[in-house]
């Protein structure tokens, strides 16, 4: 799991999320942005010091007071040299989106910049907690990172997690335009002011950068914004996170090597032949997704959703198909958010079955996993559609009493044969979630709210973005 959290960190312009609508932006009126060309002039492993030639390791930043884009015309890849791999990562605050274009393959892929800070937040609470677990118990533990170290390469600091002590403390020392930070009097960090001074409408996207491509403590980061001006030099270590057996000591030295200023104002659009990718999405969510679509291009209106499921549930009620007809009520929860005329249909069902064991059962909460499995036989005579809302209430309470069944498989499932239930997105990316599948969990969440944004299952999701963004603005 280390391996690939620390993976998914260095290439965060790999990351994949949302459906076809992600990508449209916003623009502002041609305002002035600065465009930054920063090289690599060494890094440091362990074991030795490798340079990089600064053309191979360049970077191309533009920065609008809208956002950044950055661009890598060249990368090195092991003893084979350079290869062309022109990629290009745009970060649009208006949107709070990361988008990345691959110019090899003409692929683009995205993901919210709030499943990315919250991937963040989880991965240092859970190392944090593992830490003091493995010391509490005794063990030796093999990844040895201090809370200072975890905390810049998360670019995140919760000081509410850990005990203040002489380890957490950065302490600064400003000489002319050269600043150094040291921790336990050992060097982290240094950066050199530029004569580049940086105008205040740039300064929270300057910030928004240094936040996703730089890994260094926040306190760090901070001083750079304040400083107000472009880092001549920027040069960093910490301890990486990407081996589970064995630290690796990780420094690097970036350099300023031009600036000038340009007006663009498509500096944040994806180029029409760009196509979008799903590779990093689970085989079985990537199939389902074109499904998906599919059905929202041809999606009824919601008064004429509100009526063909009326017209259906009493179609169903007169042919006796009572379970049928309760599953409709469901769906049409799902596919519009729309709880009132749920609350009516619901009331309509089960006055009309309330004499059935299976339904007095439902309607009490009392359902048990037989009860469950007898349900979804019957409306799978019924209608094999509806089964697919039964599988997924199915699933909600497989996770919520925590039974031995496969709640995976059941989301899946129902997502195959009806991909337009809301709710069912939001429990597979909390299964997602608890496999650290970040991308995977919040693209469930984007299709959720794509279909129903009123559901009130996504209430709770409304909060988590707005405390995300009050508790760690850098990144927003």
């Amino acid at each position: 799991m280390f391996k690939r959290t620390l993976l998914l960190l260095f290439t965060t312009m790999l990351f994949s999320s949302g459906i076809e609508s992600i990508g449209q932006t916003v623009h502002s009126d041609l305002a002035e942005q600065m465009v930054c060309e920063f090289y690599v002039q060494g890094y440091t492993l362990k074991g030795g010091k490798e340079e990089i030639s600064g053309e191979a390791a360049r970077s191309i930043v533009t920065l609008d007071e809208n956002g950044f884009a950055v661009v890598n015309p060249l990368s090195v890849l092991g003893e084979g040299g350079e290869k062309s791999d022109r990629t290009k990562v745009i970060y649009n605050r208006q949107t709070k989106r990361i988008i990345s274009l691959d110019y090899t393959s003409k692929e683009f892929s995205d993901i919210p910049v709030h499943g990315l800070v919250k991937f963040k937040v989880n991965e240092l609470q859970h190392r944090n907690a593992m830490c003091k677990a493995f010391e509490a118990a005794g063990i030796e533990r093999k990844m040895r990172c201090t809370p200072l170290e975890l905390e810049s390469a998360l670019g995140l600091q919760l000081p509410s997690l850990f005990e203040k002590s002489e380890e957490l403390k950065i302490v600064e020392s400003v000489k002319g335009s050269e600043h150094v930070f040291l921790a336990n009097g050992k060097e982290i960090a240094r950066f050199n002011e530029s004569e580049m001074e940086l105008k205040p409408s740039l300064l929270k996207s300057f910030g928004a950068y240094l936040s996703h491509h730089e890994m260094i403590h926040p306190q760090i980061r901070h001083a750079i914004i304040k400083s107000g001006k472009l880092p001549q030099m920027l040069s960093y270590e910490l301890l990486t996170l990407m081996h589970d057996d064995e630290e690796t000591s990780f420094k690097l030295v970036k350099k300023l090597k031009s600036t000038k200023l340009a007006r663009d104002s498509e500096w944040d659009l994806v180029p029409q032949e760009f196509r979008k990718s799903y590779s990093h999405l689970p085989d079985e969510l990537a199939e389902i997704i074109p499904q998906l679509q599919t059905e929202l291009t041809k999606r009824p209106s919601a008064i004429e959703t509100r009526a063909q499921t009326k017209n259906q549930i009493q179609v169903f009620l007169k042919e006796q198909k009572d379970f049928a007809a309760l599953m409709q009520s469901f769906r049409y929860r799902e596919v519009t958010g729309d709880d009132a005329a749920f609350g009516e249909f619901v009331r309509l069902t089960l006055d009309s079955a309330k004499s059935h064991p299976i339904l007095r059962k439902f309607s009490t909460g009392e359902m048990e996993q037989e009860d469950w499995v007898q349900l979804i036989s019957i409306v799978s005579q019924q209608d094999e559609k509806s089964s697919a809302v039964a599988e997924y209430l199915f699933a909600d309470s497989v996770m919520a009493q925590q039974w031995a069944v496969d709640a995976h498989a059941l989301l899946i499932s129902a997502l195959g044969k009806d991909p337009l239930l809301s709710g069912a997105y939001l429990d597979l990316g909390r299964l997602y979630s608890n496999e650290f599948m970040m991308d995977a969990e919040w693209t469930c969440v984007d299709i959720s709210r794509e279909i129903a944004p009123t559901h009130t299952n996504l209430h709770p999701v409304g909060n988590l973005m707005r405390a995300l963004e009050k508790d760690f603005p850098d990144f927003f």
